[in-house]
């Protein structure tokens, strides 16, 4: 799954990466959590950005709650499930990120591990957005991000990863036009071979920690790590 992750790129390197506009002010974010707002690339007449709420509240929802259970999607089974089968035809984004956590178990306890890129700049995970209306009568959009198998380089840390656009397939993930059957070829493991990790500080546990530090590397074979050790 992907729990948490890292969008620190201001908003002009956002612009700039993905050819698109942003209007809205985002501050860089070390320790992105379920339920804070986070930029999002769509697509309508042209590649926008907008700040959306993570986990993704149905249209149907009672309770705006419910979208805590709905950080991520399974790409297997997202053609199956009521909160995401009619969104995939046109109801995909991009979430960008330049790296996400996950946390490895140990015979000490479970291990922070920062998974990115080789390459530098950010990368686009695959999503779904849909909008809700709260009991105020107020739109809330809201996403997902969809996930896969790990690539065997990654799958020791945890089985699943974010399924990672390259970009020459983002411009097909956010096109209207694109035949759903074509989609399962885009939903598919990143190479390993391209991605790299390390461990990191268990501070980044708690959403509330939100600074650069938390990429820093943390050496777990040193007695008792701090924080930001």
């Amino acid at each position: 799954m992907c729990g948490r992750y890292s969008i620190s790129k201001s908003t002009q390197q956002l612009i700039e990466q993905f050819d698109a506009i942003f209007e809205e002010d985002f501050a860089p974010n070390f320790n992105a959590a379920p339920s804070q707002l986070l930029p999002v690339l769509r697509q309508s007449d042209q590649r926008y950005f907008e700040l959306l709420r993570w986990g993704l509240i149905p249209f149907w929802a009672k309770d705006h709650r419910i979208g805590y259970k709905m950080i991520n999607a399974r790409s297997e089974t997202v053609t199956e499930k009521p909160a995401f089968r009619n969104l995939l035809p046109h109801n995909r984004c991009i979430v960008p990120a330049e790296g996400y956590y996950e946390w490895k178990p140990t015979a000490s306890g479970k291990v922070p591990h920062f998974i990115h890129l080789k390459s530098t700049g950010a990368f686009g995970m695959a999503g779904l957005w849909t909008t809700w209306k709260n009991e105020e009568q107020q739109h809330v959009h809201s996403f997902t991000v969809l996930t896969c198998a790990a690539s065997a380089e990654v799958a020791h840390i945890h089985a699943r990863m974010p399924v990672i656009l390259p970009p020459e397939q983002q411009r097909l993930w956010l096109d209207p036009d694109l035949p759903l059957s074509q989609l399962n070829e885009l939903m598919v493991s990143f190479p390993g071979d391209a991605m790299d990790y390390y461990t990191v500080s268990k501070a980044v546990n708690t959403p509330r920690n939100n600074d650069p530090r938390l990429l820093d590397h943390v050496h777990y074979d040193q007695p008792s790590p701090g924080l930001f050790d």
